[in-house]
C-alpha cells in the first residue's frame, strides 16, 4: 500500500498552541510557513521526507467515483451502523481483522485520511472518499503527498480564523513535523532521519512547545542549516547578515514574507509598548524610569 513508514509512530497528542501558530502562519497561496527567522516552503517532496508517503502516482481527487449501489461500497458501509463512521470503530475494525483484504485496507485508508488529511467541517468523519477508494485497483500508486498537500492548501483557504463556529479541518501534524525538522532547539537532539514522523513522539512535540513558550514564543529558533557567526568584539558583519539570509531564504518573494511578517510583530510590539506606557504613566505620573522609558520609545519611533 505504501504506508509502512507509518508503522510505529508515537504520536498520540499534537501541541494545540504549536498547531494554532503553524496554521496562522502558512500562507496557503505560496504554501509557505513566514516566521520571524525563517521562512518555509511546503511542497509534496517535503511531505514525503516528512511521512514517507508516495508522492508519484494518480492525483487521487481527481479519480472517479463509483456508483452509488457499488457493492463493495455498500460493503464496507455495512460495517457499521449510521453513527459509526469515527476513527475509533475504524480501529476496532482493523484490529479484529485477521487477515489482509479489502475491507482491511479500506478500513486503513479512511482511518489515515481522517487523520492525516481531512474530515468533514461539521467534525464527523469524511466518508465520500470511499466512493473513490473502491475503484483503485494499487494504493500505492497514488500520489497521496500531494492528495495531502492539496487539503492542507485547500483547508487553510477554508478556514476563517476569527469566526468561532468556523473549524480548521485539514491536516495539521505535517506542518508541525516539517517545523521540527526544520529548527534547531537549544537542549533537544532530536533525529532527523526520513521519514521523520518515526522519530517524532507526542511527548517530545509537547516538550518543545513549552519550552519554546517558555523564551518569548514560536518561530524564533534558529533554521537547522543556520550557522553562528563569531566575532570576538561581538559585532556582525552586514554582508555575512545578507549572505545568511540570501542561503536561508532564496528568492524575493521569501524576503518579502519575512519583512511582512516581522513589519507586523514590530507594530503589535509598539502598541503594547505605547500601551504600558500609557497605563503606567497615568498610575505612576513621577516615575523616573517611565519617562526614560518613554523618551526611548519616541526616540525609536521618531
Amino acid at each position: 500500500m505504501g504506508f509502512g513508514s507509518l508503522l510505529h509512530i508515537d504520536i498520540d497528542t499534537t501541541p494545540s498552541l504549536l498547531n494554532y501558530y503553524l496554521l496562522d502562519h502558512y500562507e496557503p497561496s505560496s504554501s509557505r510557513l513566514s516566521m520571524e527567522n525563517m521562512v518555509i516552503t511546503i511542497t509534496k517532496d517535503t511531505l514525503h521526507e516528512m511521512l514517507g508517503l508516495p508522492n508519484t502516482g494518480e492525483d487521487f481527487l481527481s479519480l472517479s467515483s463509483c456508483d452509488k449501489d457499488n457493492e463493495v461500497h455498500q460493503e464496507w458501509k455495512g460495517q457499521y451502523d449510521k453513527k459509526g463512521f469515527n476513527g475509533e470503530e475504524y480501529l476496532k475494525r482493523i484490529k479484529n481483522t485477521k487477515q489482509d483484504n479489502l475491507m482491511f485496507r479500506l478500513n486503513i485508508l479512511t482511518l489515515f485520511i481522517n487523520t492525516f488529511a481531512e474530515s468533514t467541517l461539521s467534525g464527523p468523519n469524511q466518508i465520500n472518499v470511499v466512493n473513490k477508494l473502491v475503484l483503485v485497483k494499487e494504493f500505492s500508486k497514488i500520489d497521496w503527498c500531494k492528495y495531502i498537500l492539496d487539503c492542507l492548501v485547500r483547508r487553510k483557504q477554508m478556514w476563517r480564523k476569527d469566526d468561532k463556529t468556523c473549524y480548521y479541518s485539514g491536516p495539521i501534524l505535517v506542518l508541525t513535523l516539517v517545523y521540527v525538522h526544520k529548527m534547531k532547539f537549544a537542549g533537544m537532539k532530536i533525529v532527523k532521519r526520513l521519514a521523520f514522523v518515526r522519530n517524532v513522539t507526542g511527548s517530545l512535540l509537547e516538550k518543545i512547545e513549552k519550552m519554546e513558550m517558555s523564551v518569548g514564543g514560536f518561530g524564533r529558533q534558529l533554521p537547522e542549516n543556520f550557522e553562528d557567526i563569531g566575532d570576538d568584539d561581538g559585532m556582525v558583519d552586514e554582508d555575512d547578515i545578507l549572505d545568511g539570509m540570501m542561503r536561508d531564504y532564496g528568492d524575493e518573494e521569501a524576503y518579502v514574507a519575512v519583512i511582512k511578517h516581522s513589519y507586523g510583530v514590530i507594530l503589535s510590539k509598539k502598541k503594547n509598548i505605547e500601551r504600558a506606557l500609557k497605563h503606567g504613566i497615568e498610575k505612576f505620573p513621577d516615575s523616573l524610569s517611565l519617562k526614560e522609558w518613554c523618551g526611548k520609545n519616541k526616540k525609536l519611533f521618531k
